[in-house]
């Protein structure tokens, strides 16, 4: 029976060795570590945030430019505003030879196959949102008077 142990007996005035002061620094030694933690912790959630923010805005970017690209139709008679012309296009003879990115510029019309289907303007917005929100809170924080 190697693994057996005889308890020891404390003896008196062992039990309290440490006193207020040792304890006290143990805590805010405990509590300074915990605190690093807790503000990597938030700094790598952040910081993941903007990774997947910038993978989202160049995903949108290429699905957009893939949709730019995309040929589309035109059936109606249309007015060009960067050549200050109007078009002859009808359901019986419809114009073909555009993409949807032609179309958007020359015409300030978006066909329903060339509308986007993503929400990259909305988290825009919100970040920006967001951002206007965090810079105002720095400027305008009210300093503490004593």
């Amino acid at each position: 029976m190697d693994n057996e142990t005889t308890p020891t007996l404390k003896k008196e005035g062992e039990s309290d060795k440490k006193t207020y002061e040792e304890r006290l620094a143990k805590k805010e030694e405990q509590f300074a570590r915990n605190m690093k933690c807790i503000i990597y912790g938030c700094l790598s959630v952040i910081v993941l945030l903007i990774i997947l923010l910038v993978i989202y805005f160049i995903d949108c970017g290429e699905e957009r430019e893939r949709i730019d690209d995309k040929p589309t139709t035109v059936s109606e008679k249309l007015k060009d505003y960067i050549l200050d012309t109007r078009v002859n296009c009808t359901n019986q003879d419809p114009c073909i030879d555009w993409n949807c990115d032609y179309v958007r510029e020359h015409f300030h019309r978006t066909n329903e196959e060339c509308e986007y289907d993503d929400y990259s303007d909305w988290v825009l917005y919100v970040g920006i949102g967001l951002l206007i929100c965090g810079v105002c809170n720095c400027i305008c924080e009210k300093k503490d008077t004593k």
